[in-house]
């Protein structure tokens, strides 16, 4: 999608037909629970040198936001890479963890991100686990800033 950004128009339609599917996912079974999966930074050469796609970031909280508001989990791999600009140090990492082209994975970039996707969830259960044995209120105060 991201060769097409050029706008915040263009974002704002894609967040549109993203809830769309979200919701007709919701439809279709209501039971399940979605986890949308953001975007991998992506590189792009402008003067020379591998920067951040434009507008990626913007698309990636555009995302997250419609996500949430649909009632889906959202999972930032965008900023797991590291955020702006990280793409090129997969790129440059031995072995590599993606490819020249600055946009898909290696395998064994592939098998980190999922590694790192497995942690969150055993992480979050931990913590889902850890809120059942503690009192409601003693919860919340934790949780307070």
């Amino acid at each position: 999608m991201m060769p097409m950004v050029h706008s915040a128009k263009v974002i704002e339609t894609y967040q549109e037909q993203i809830a769309r599917q979200i919701q007709y996912f919701h439809q279709a079974a209501p039971e399940a629970r979605i986890l949308f999966i953001g975007p991998s930074d992506m590189g792009k050469s402008v003067g020379g040198r591998m920067v951040t796609w434009p507008h990626l970031p913007e698309m990636v909280d555009s995302l997250k936001a419609t996500a949430l508001r649909n009632d889906a989990a959202f999972w930032d791999l965008y900023r797991m890479m590291g955020g702006e600009n990280s793409m090129a140090q997969w790129v440059k990492h031995v072995p590599a963890l993606a490819g020249p082209d600055y946009i898909h994975f290696t395998p064994t970039g592939a098998t980190k991100v999922g590694e790192a996707l497995s942690r969150s969830f055993l992480t979050y259960y931990d913590f889902y686990e850890l809120r059942k044995t503690l009192p409601a209120d003693r919860v919340k105060k934790a949780l307070q800033p």
